[in-house]
């Protein structure tokens, strides 16, 4: 179309196209270490980028690997303006967190910058016999939700954030003084070393 065809049709009152925005991404927290002992914390970022108004049937499902769990009632989520919102349901059966919205509202400000809903939790490493050094453990998310006239909508994180698991390597040193000329009654003092050569 020329210029004159597109002023024409705005005079008509066409309709203008919008693009359909659901983008689900997660990471680890800002500060959060990629490595992890075995009882230690973990946080995960969840962020979930809309279009401004209101977004229907929000599920969020984040599948946690084996060898973590869910610390209960961690869950937090915000707009972008700071104010909490409250999930209609949160559910952690298996290793399968599901955070589900009836409706979620973003903000009209013709800014595209800052229409996200942002989760956050966090997770602890097991002590389990598969949780050794070296171990990786990746976990996975995908959202779903329904547009402004009910069409289904989809999407899942590209980047998988993963941890590895670090633990202690000791090694013990035993050492006496004297270790000769020693008669009954006389005092030897022992000195144990204990060194870690892991990472942990």
């Amino acid at each position: 179309l020329n210029p004159e065809s597109w002023i024409q049709a705005a005079e008509i009152g066409a309709n203008v196209l919008t693009k359909t925005v659901f983008d689900l991404a997660k990471a680890l927290s800002s500060g959060q270490a990629s490595t992890a002992t075995i009882g230690e914390t973990v946080s995960y970022d969840l962020t979930l980028t809309l279009n401004e108004g209101t977004t229907d049937n929000v599920t969020i499902s984040d599948t946690l690997p084996a060898g973590m769990t869910y610390v209960d009632q961690s869950l937090k989520v915000m707009l972008p303006n700071g104010d909490e919102v409250e999930p209609d349901s949160v559910t952690y059966v298996g290793n399968l967190l599901t955070i589900h919205f009836n409706s979620v509202t973003i903000p009209g400000d013709n800014v595209t910058t800052n229409n996200t809903l942002l989760l956050t939790y966090d997770a602890t490493v097991d002590n389990e016999l598969d949780n050794q050094d070296g171990t990786t453990l990746t976990n996975s998310a995908s959202a779903t939700g329904e547009d402004a006239d009910g069409d289904p909508l989809e999407d899942s994180d590209v980047e998988e954030p993963t941890v590895t698991v670090v633990e202690p390597v000791l090694t013990i040193d035993k050492s006496a003084d004297p270790t000769s000329g020693l008669d009954a009654g006389d005092t030897v003092t022992y000195t144990v070393t204990i060194t870690n050569t892991g990472n942990s």
